[in-house]
């Protein structure tokens, strides 16, 4: 039996945003959802789940503080079903949340260690003074936030005066490989 090939025409597109059931969060204006986004796999269960950085979404009374949001992949596409926020206030993420920060302000996964699941990266680059980028391990049930690294600006021999550093604004992506 030969199979016909699924065109661009075929397809039904979907819009995922704060307010779509499963999905943590809620809209509100400014807070930038989608402003960053990464696809990779990181469970390995071959599925791609994609990473969605929110750098202007309030935590608590803390405005423009940052989340980003992983919607898993599944055999039907994507998915909001094991849908996870992160912030600085999530349990295991170092740092504390703080007003404008901007967590989220860039996102990615890459499997880092070559385990086959990716690794969860998340730029804060107005964190302190310099920026922070926050790494999670991946694993079978996603990103672990116990013992993650939080890497500043300053830890990584980057020397601002007078300026904010940035570090972590930005992260190159050149290709998906699941």
């Amino acid at each position: 039996m030969e199979r016909t090939p699924i065109t661009a025409a075929d397809q039904k597109p979907v819009v995922y945003q704060q307010d779509t059931p499963g999905v943590p969060g809620a809209a509100e204006n400014g807070d930038m959802f989608g402003q960053s986004i990464s696809i990779g796999n990181v469970d390995g269960d071959k599925y791609a789940d994609v990473l969605v950085g929110a750098p202007g979404e309030a935590v608590g009374t803390h405005k423009l503080a940052g989340t980003a949001v992983l919607l898993r992949g599944s055999a039907t596409g994507l998915t909001t079903a094991k849908a996870a926020g992160y912030t600085q206030d999530t349990a295991g993420v170092p740092g504390a949340v703080e007003t404008g920060d901007q967590f989220g302000a860039a996102v990615h996964l890459a499997d880092l260690n070559k385990d086959g699941k990716a690794e969860t990266v998340v730029g804060a680059p107005t964190e302190n003074s310099d920026g922070c980028v926050w790494v999670a391990r991946g694993s079978s049930s996603g990103p672990v936030a116990n013992g993650s690294a939080n890497i500043c600006g300053k830890s990584a021999g980057i020397t601002v005066h007078g300026v904010k550093g940035y570090f972590g604004a930005a992260f190159a992506s050149p290709h998906v490989e699941l």
